[in-house]
């Protein structure tokens, strides 16, 4: 029997359009990975590894060498061409590094700022089930432990126009922070191009032990509409109720909206543009609302990469963990991150890359006394490799960056009250 290259996660839908979860990209997305066939049972592994240096030279900066990575494999097995299991585990060795710049979540009882928590040993591991009733209607069931709730954009990893760029948006607790949930059953309805989805998840983040399994609460519940109206286009529309996601503020409560648009260019057999545009708000008991904005964009050909990203993010003082006095702080944080344009020559099988980068933030602090915010050198080096998939369409293949990162800007987590 013929099979064509499904989801793992709904049979009737393209692999190219899976993503992180059960959320959706374009169908034109290039999918990077090793296959492999066993019958008409398919496995695929896909990993990525960034060692650099950072240096943030700010009053609260530091310097560090860090690698954020990921391995992950997805499989599924076919009972005819109605039905299908699905499998997929990603895990991670962050809790042995952490990035800088970021802000959200604890470590040793405290708030972290200026830091990036680090990914949990285990980030997915789910299984689902899909039916296909007729050619234009299927539904399928998720379960993941951890997995992935029907909230927000596809995970920023997981988006082409953020592959190159190893740090997470400065809105990731805005948009798609729950990729990492103990806990998630996820039940959706396909129509054509349309799906409707919804989850009970936990609403709590991964607790500060990396390396175990928290425990499942499914005290909080999402819904998504997604809708894919081209090969090129990937919309979508969600809204979350998270209970107490912050161990240090159990009784917080939080509203979490999002909508995204992705937009994907094939433009030859081994070039790419991938773009999108991500908003998302939480209304937090005490808090009110506060929103992201953001803009990415990854032009790929051949071995060479342009990347961008643009932020605008809210910022309460209390999330920035300034002093007492400056919690009532909103901090309007807008960054043109990383944009960086790298090329290649193969030697002996060896490739050797040139890197050059730019980026800058920018904080606006709107109080009723005046704030000071310094300024920021950032240094940054990175290794990466992408391996194509190994699809019949495609060739086998294997990419190496490397790069020198400076960056001049400001840092709204250096924000501090003057006479």
């Amino acid at each position: 029997m013929q099979m064509s290259m499904q989801s793992s996660v709904n049979i009737a839908d393209p692999m190219s359009r899976e993503s992180s979860g059960t959320a959706w990209v374009p169908d034109s997305t290039p999918m990077y990975g090793k296959m492999f066939m066993f019958g008409n049972d398919m496995l695929m592994l896909h990993g990525a590894i960034f060692p650099r240096y950072t240096n943030v030279s700010t009053r609260r900066g530091d310097d560090r060498i860090d690698a954020p990575n990921w391995i992950m494999g997805m499989y599924s097995h076919p009972f005819g061409d109605r039905a299908q299991l699905g499998g997929r585990l990603m895990m991670s060795l962050d809790p042995l590094t952490e990035g800088l710049f970021q802000s959200g979540e604890s470590w040793h009882d405290q708030p972290l700022h200026d830091r990036q928590h680090p990914h949990d040993l285990f980030d997915e591991l789910s299984i689902s089930y899909s039916q296909k009733f007729v050619s234009d209607l299927s539904a399928y069931l998720y379960f993941g432990y951890p997995g992935e709730p029907a909230l927000g954009p596809p995970t920023f990893m997981h988006r082409a126009s953020a592959m190159d760029d190893p740090d997470a948006p400065l809105g990731h607790h805005w948009q798609d922070s729950t990729h990492v949930t103990f806990g998630v059953a996820t039940a959706g309805l396909v129509w054509r191009n349309v799906k409707i989805e919804g989850s009970i998840f936990t609403g709590r983040e991964p607790d500060e032990d990396r390396y175990n399994f928290d425990e499942p609460q499914f005290d909080s519940y999402s819904g998504r509409i997604s809708w894919n109206p081209t090969q090129n286009l990937a919309l979508q529309v969600s809204y979350g109720y998270i209970k107490s996601p912050e161990a240090l503020e159990p009784d917080l409560k939080r509203h979490r909206t999002t909508a995204s648009i992705i937009y994907n260019q094939p433009l030859g057999a081994d070039s790419n543009w991938s773009n999108s545009f991500v908003w998302g708000q939480n209304h937090d008991t005490g808090e009110g609302k506060t929103q992201s904005f953001l803009i990415e964009s990854n032009y790929q050909r051949e071995r060479d990469t342009v990347y961008v990203r643009w932020e605008r993010v809210q910022k309460s003082g209390h999330e920035l963990v300034l002093n007492a006095p400056d919690e009532l702080v909103t901090s309007a944080i807008c960054r043109i991150a990383t944009a960086s344009i790298s090329g290649s020559a193969l030697n002996l099988q060896s490739t050797i890359v040139r890197t050059a980068s730019i980026a800058t933030t920018v904080t606006i602090s709107v109080t009723p006394s005046n704030f000071f915010c310094a300024s920021v050198h950032r240094y940054m080096v990175t290794v990466r490799t992408n391996i194509p998939s190994t699809s019949p369409e495609w060739k086998n293949e294997q990419r190496w960056a490397a790069g020198c990162i400076n960056t001049m800007g400001f840092d709204a987590d250096v924000t501090r009250q003057t006479p």
